[in-house]
């Protein structure tokens, strides 16, 4: 199956555990952001999917995306 694009991952924290995880799994490329950053990331990398890391999310950050 190929990709179309790099998956996102959207988190509070500087390197979730997710990423570690899809690193481990090979399912790659894979760029990380900051819920601050998210709207900026999606708009520059044109991901193929967007991962939420929703552990410590503030809801303001998440209704900036939204």
């Amino acid at each position: 199956m190929s990709q179309q694009g790099p998956l996102l991952i959207v988190s509070s924290s500087t390197r979730p555990s997710l990423t570690a995880a899809l690193a481990a799994a090979q399912i790659l490329p894979s760029v990380e952001a900051r819920w601050a950053d998210a709207l900026g990331a999606i708009s520059k990398v044109q991901p193929a999917a967007v991962l939420a890391v929703m552990e410590g999310v503030d809801a303001d950050d998440l209704h900036a995306v939204s």
